[in-house]
């Protein structure tokens, strides 16, 4: 506990420190020793530790098209930056429509008056970045999940060949081929579109095989042999 939370457990007056990324309230129990000479007290600290406010750190926007800025936590009041391009600099969810790319900067507070300052990259492009991952290779029988390197809010998916998908129109997919095959990835918002693919190679499994069974006598030795395979773990 002492590790986890407090930067030493034997002070007087520990720095407690703890990091909520979730979206609820955090109660952390911190159990108290107090000890006067040979009589030990035990007491116990509730910590409420809010959840931590801020922003994702990319946003796309195509061009002409205004895009919703969507910071989460608990923040009640907002301070957007800089007042260009932006419809509202105090609203929870301003909308911007820049004509190039460029950061924004908000200063958010809680309703405990903790305050958090973070920023987004609004990316003004045609192009909606992909970059799917480079080509692989899975063992048949296998799968692989492959996602996008940036969250593209309010688009549509569409994974080809579908049939392979576990999730044809999200922005991650497990991909399970039975035979090596090549996937495109369709993003669409608004008029921007961009694709992208990934070839998944399908090794066939090994065919292992080793002596047919045998018999000797007791206190003496055989050595096994097997083959096919590069790597080889044996089992009583």
């Amino acid at each position: 506990l002492e590790d986890k939370y407090l930067d030493n457990f034997t002070a007087t007056q520990p720095v407690f420190t703890h990091i909520n990324l979730s979206d609820t309230i955090q109660k952390i129990a911190l159990p108290i020793f107090i000890q006067n000479r040979s009589c030990t007290s035990i007491d116990t600290f509730t910590v409420n530790v809010y959840p931590q406010s801020g922003i994702g750190n990319y946003q796309f926007l195509c061009p002409g098209f205004g895009a919703k800025l969507n910071p989460f936590g608990w923040g009640t009041q907002f301070t957007w930056s800089p007042n260009q391009f932006i419809d509202n600099v105090n609203s929870k969810n301003p909308i911007v429509n820049p004509d190039v790319s460029r950061w924004y900067f908000v200063s958010i507070t809680d309703s405990v008056n903790c305050t958090y300052n973070d920023s987004v990259f609004v990316d003004v492009n045609p192009k909606i970045p992909i970059d799917l991952p480079n080509d692989t290779t899975i063992c048949w029988g296998d799968s692989i999940g492959v996602g996008l390197k940036h969250i593209i809010e309010n688009a549509s998916f569409n994974w080809t060949p579908t049939v392979f998908a576990s999730h044809p129109d999200s922005s991650f997919s497990y991909l399970f081929p039975n035979d090596t095959l090549l996937f495109y990835l369709t993003v669409t918002k608004d008029t921007c579109s961009s694709s992208d693919s990934i070839w998944v190679n399908v090794a066939p499994l090994p065919l292992v095989q080793i002596l047919k069974d045998t018999t000797i006598c007791l206190g003496d030795s055989i050595t096994l042999v097997a083959q096919g395979a590069l790597n080889y773990q044996w089992i009583n």
